[in-house]
């Protein structure tokens, strides 16, 4: 029993390295950023949208578990609206970067 324990002890340095140097490659592929603008549409698992600026149209991917809150409540992507002024949160992994979270309002709500 001595034996198992001084293998586990012995490679501990080792797994704890190794769990570092996975925590830093994922945080160096993953990276978060925000971008502002006016809805546009989503088709084909992509969310379309004019930029703040109203320069260009940007689409980007959508992942498979998009959070989407609209006039501060939680909602899904058939409630937005063309129009609706939107941020969405981006992640970037692997040089791609996709959609985790969308917020609207819609054009029409009081404020």
């Amino acid at each position: 029993m001595s034996t198992n324990r001084t293998v586990l002890w012995s490679r501990t340095p080792s797994i704890i390295a190794l769990a570092g140097l996975f925590f830093t490659l994922n945080c160096a592929l993953a990276d978060e950023s925000h971008h502002e603008g006016m809805f546009v549409g989503v088709r084909g698992g992509q969310i379309a949208f004019v930029d703040r600026y109203r320069i260009g149209t940007h689409v980007y991917p959508l992942t498979n578990f998009v959070r989407v809150m609209r006039n501060g409540r939680e909602a899904s992507l058939s409630d937005l609206q063309r129009g609706d002024s939107i941020q969405i949160m981006t992640e970037t992994r692997f040089r791609m970067e996709y959609v985790i979270a969308i917020e609207a309002v819609a054009s029409d709500a009081p404020g």
